[in-house]
């Protein structure tokens, strides 16, 4: 990320922290229920593509009206996910009771899958919120998308990363009541708007340039009002 482009990152971030820590808090609530995981990251997704373009927004009503608009395929896609991240857990207990050639090659595949399918989840939010398209589209897209950016991919990858090394060097350097606060706040309460921000602030501009702007070249009329809310300009 060039030098502007991370301050201005951190400075959306800031000048937000405060109205969105209720909000984070409400997104993280519904995703420990699991099965509102996909309404809650439909709806944060919307708030932090809206903030990730610089654009005025009241985020409670940005987060309720995401879900109200698209509950059908967020719904479907937390679903699919959760059966997915399931599924992969299943797999890695399995190979973890073998050994040799077996153990080395399936923990590979397990934990290859496992990073092309969190870039992915990068991509299902905003494609969900900007498109009309069947979900069998959106994946497939966002499997494409897992490689085709992956220099940013593998930005997002990073800094989450070191969010969770901080949470875990908290708990194991700081007194346990102490730490457990510190990671409870900071996990609930700033980072999955912070998560958030960064994959819409990375993300929306390569959708632009590969999905939204060879379209409406084409379709130069089409949507007007919905490209002025996205700050897209034909």
């Amino acid at each position: 990320m060039k030098k502007e482009k991370f301050c201005t990152f951190f400075k959306i971030w800031w000048a937000n922290l405060k109205p969105t820590i209720l909000l984070n808090i409400v997104y993280s609530a519904m995703s420990l229920t699991l099965l509102l995981s996909g309404l809650a990251a439909v709806g944060m997704a919307n708030v932090a593509g809206t903030l990730a373009r610089q654009r005025y927004f009241f985020s409670f009503k940005e987060y309720w009206d995401a879900i109200k608009k698209c509950w059908k395929q967020a719904l479907c896609t937390g679903l699919i996910n959760l059966l997915f991240t399931a599924a992969l857990v299943l797999v890695f207990w399995f190979y973890l009771s073998t050994t040799g050639v077996m153990f080395v090659f399936g923990m590979g595949c397990c934990l290859l899958t496992t990073v092309i399918f969190s870039f992915m989840k990068y991509y299902l939010w905003p494609q969900i919120l900007m498109f009309r398209l069947p979900l069998v589209s959106i994946y497939k897209n966002a499997f494409i998308f897992a490689f085709l950016n992956l220099k940013s991919n593998l930005l997002i990858g990073f800094v989450s990363l070191l969010c969770y090394a901080l949470a875990a060097v908290l708990l194991l350097y700081v007194p346990y009541l102490l730490s457990a606060v510190l990671v409870v706040v900071l996990g609930f309460c700033i980072f999955p708007g912070f998560k958030q921000l960064l994959v819409q602030y990375l993300v929306f501009p390569f959708l632009k340039e590969y999905m939204i702007d060879p379209y409406y070249a084409e379709h130069s009329d089409e949507d007007v009002q919905e490209r002025t809310e996205l700050g897209i300009e034909i």
